[in-house]
């Protein structure tokens, strides 16, 4: 979650995952997030625990490979569609390759 750290947030974040995503959640010890992820699917972790290195490592690649998404310029195209259909490419791509 960027930006802001609070429980409003969170829980606008929670209401967009989709139903297949919403289970064991690794995160930091931020307080937002005991109040809103489900008790049995949360796992806080401290910084620096290692149980979030997956999630750190998608991202990782994510911003490697769809090199758009980490513009300096403020300039974007027109359509809405086409950032989506990179990062779903991308991540597509990249699970086939842990297979």
């Amino acid at each position: 979650m960027p930006g802001c750290r609070g429980a409003a947030p969170a829980r606008r974040w929670w209401a967009v995952r989709p139903r297949r995503y919403r289970h064991r959640y690794h995160t930091d010890l931020q307080e937002a997030y005991a109040k809103v992820l489900p008790a049995c699917d949360h796992q806080p972790r401290p910084k620096g625990s290692g149980n979030t290195s997956i999630a750190e490592a998608s991202n990782c690649s994510l911003r490697q490979r769809c090199r758009v998404l980490v513009r300096k310029s403020c300039s974007f195209g027109k359509s809405r569609t086409m950032p989506t259909a990179r990062s779903k490419l991308v991540s597509d791509n990249y699970n086939i390759t842990l297979k």
